[in-house]
């Protein structure tokens, strides 16, 4: 947690003990959390879906339901509405299959339960669309060691963390992160402490890796790195940003639950994740176009260097031999 302030909701990391109750509370309201870049096209369709999602429910029969949000999904004549339809297409679809996860019974969901039969193609759905990538499973992200003051390339110290999940964007066949989530079952408070932690620490590596690639001040000025923590059926998401010379700050932006996706999740992260993989694609095309640019200039420096030299050799007189014969 170095040089990580962390002021996400109930402050797991126990940092509020560190501090007086006004200064803490001075704190929070210095450092309130972003606001959403834009709105997502869950929230443009929540209205309309809310009440004929409620309505399927209510069904007994939910492979019935399913079929009927199938053809609605079919009929819908946004693709934002499509999306919206799809995710509550694949939860019944979920419910029927899984039913031991979702009713609490035995046995016991392990962490593979929760991604692979849960969360994993929901987050597909959510950024299918996007251009970004979704890289699962055990994935490493690497950092410089800050406290590592030699410079040999070679004995440089590496500290990394294993993601269950990075979002990527990939540019001239490059990834970068922009995001990463961590999974657990139905935790205890040391592991979701532990989870909060690991995810404000990942943040922070994620954007020191963006602005190493040279973004602008005011790009710099807009990044904020969302994280997402999901525990069992529910999830948080803890924004991290730069607001001062190595000092962070971590917010939560909301949470969710799963059996409520359509009526409560914020999807805060899809906004602030595709604005991050914005401003890394636009930097990286604006040093592209940069190095073209002075690639041409030498070029054309070369030509006129040669043509200069040219031009003194034809006007440079030659001198003649001279022989001597015995």
């Amino acid at each position: 947690m170095n040089h990580i302030v962390d002021l996400t909701s109930g402050t797991l990391t126990g940092q509020k003990r560190f501090f007086p109750a006004g200064t803490w509370k001075k704190m929070k309201s210095s450092f309130p959390p972003p606001s959403p870049v834009s709105v997502n096209p869950i929230e443009k369709t929540r209205n309309n879906l809310n009440v004929k999602f409620e309505r399927a429910l209510n069904k007994n029969d939910l492979e019935e339901c399913y079929w009927k949000v199938k053809k609605l999904q079919r009929r819908a004549p946004t693709t934002n509405l499509k999306l919206s339809y799809n995710i509550i297409s694949t939860l019944i679809d979920k419910v029927i299959m899984h039913q031991s996860i979702f009713m609490l019974t035995s046995p016991v969901p392990s962490e593979a339960d929760i991604i692979i039969k849960v969360w994993a193609d929901i987050f597909e759905i959510l950024f299918y669309t996007s251009g970004l990538y979704l890289r699962w499973g055990e994935k490493v992200l690497y950092a410089d060691d800050d406290n590592d003051d030699d410079n040999d390339d070679d004995n440089m110290k590496k500290v990394f963390f294993k993601l269950d999940l990075k979002i990527v964007v990939i540019v001239d066949q490059k990834e970068f992160e922009v995001a990463a989530l961590e999974f657990a079952p139905y935790a205890g408070r040391k592991k979701v402490a532990g989870d909060r932690s690991k995810l404000l620490a990942e943040a922070k590596t994620i954007y020191n890796s963006i602005i190493r690639i040279g973004i602008d001040e005011s790009d710099a000025s807009m990044l904020n790195i969302v994280n997402m923590q999901i525990m069992g059926l529910e999830g948080h998401q803890i924004a991290v940003r730069n607001v001062a010379n190595e000092l962070y700050v971590g917010n939560s932006l909301s949470s969710f639950t799963l059996s409520s996706v359509i009526k409560d999740i914020k999807n805060d992260a899809t906004d602030f994740t595709l604005e991050t993989s914005e401003i890394v694609k636009k930097t990286l095309a604006s040093q592209k176009k940069d190095k073209r640019a002075m690639k041409r200039k030498l070029q054309e420096v070369e030509e006129s260097d040669g043509s200069d030299k040219l031009r003194c050799n034809k006007f440079r007189s030659r001198l003649t031999s001279t022989w001597r014969h015995k």
